[in-house]
């Protein structure tokens, strides 16, 4: 009895101790619940994508991004050339050989997801994420926006122009030099994640360790490597002609007038 008395005793004051702690949680929504009922209607299914986009590459499928698949065809191989140019091709080549390339250059063209941000308004930090679906009214966004930022925090629902999926998924409504800047740049992610730098910014993506200076760096590296790529690409292949100008007279001898 005596050992029962004790436990019972003990059972209570960890249930007084604990109680403000609960009442708290239960008074004050989460985040995560609050972006998690507010978003769950417009959630972007990435793996059910990811697995279709696969299909697509592989069976030749034509499951989605039609729009231009003859055209991603082309840029992946254009893209492609461009990075074995400049020895920027094969991570693994200290280890392996792949006369194919490593990660191959994959490119799925078609309308991007929306990209939920959220950061504290006190400093300038992405504490959360969320991929939503891209056919949301402006009305869906501001609701989502307006319930997360009842509990003090900032809150966007932003456009994306691509994402480090493989295939790269890159959005078709642009003009084609962001389409090729965006899929050099979209490549080099997965390029670098089987290097350091790569390797320390996906960690940080996957929230196992964060470091904002590392991501940064990763993101500047892609950025301007992608938009040198890009270029190479964009003036060998998809440049318009300059303009054929029509030499001017010698001085001296009549020009033709149509109107007279």
């Amino acid at each position: 009895m005596g050992h029962l008395k004790y436990r019972l005793l003990l059972s209570v004051l960890i249930l007084l101790l604990l109680f403000p702690l609960i009442s708290g949680c239960a008074g004050k929504p989460d985040l995560d619940d609050v972006i998690e009922e507010a978003a769950a209607p417009f959630r972007f299914r990435l793996f059910s994508w990811e697995v279709k986009a696969l299909a697509s590459e592989v069976f030749g499928t034509g499951d989605a991004g039609d729009k231009a698949a003859l055209d991603a065809s082309l840029l992946e191989a254009r893209v492609r050339e461009a990075f074995a140019s400049q020895g920027i091709y094969n991570p693994l080549d200290r280890f392996f050989t792949f006369k194919f390339g490593f990660p191959p250059v994959s490119v799925y063209l078609g309308q991007l997801p929306r990209l939920l941000i959220v950061s504290p308004r006190d400093r300038i930090e992405n504490i959360r994420e969320a991929i939503l679906l891209p056919d949301m009214t402006v009305a869906d966004m501001e609701y989502i926006e307006s319930e997360i930022e009842a509990l003090g925090y900032s809150a966007l629902v932003d456009n994306l122009g691509g994402l480090s999926t493989f295939p790269s998924f890159i959005t078709d409504n642009a003009d084609i030099r962001f389409i090729v800047d965006t899929a050099a740049h979209e490549w080099l992610h997965l390029y670098l994640a089987f290097t350091p730098l790569g390797f320390v910014k996906l960690l940080d993506t996957l929230g196992i360790r964060q470091d904002y200076d590392v991501s940064t760096m990763n993101e500047t590296v892609a950025d301007i490597v992608g938009r040198e790529i890009g270029a190479m690409v964009y003036e060998k292949y998809y440049a318009p002609p300059e303009l054929m100008t029509t030499p001017e007279p010698p001085p001296g001898e009549p020009s033709f007038d149509f109107n007279k």
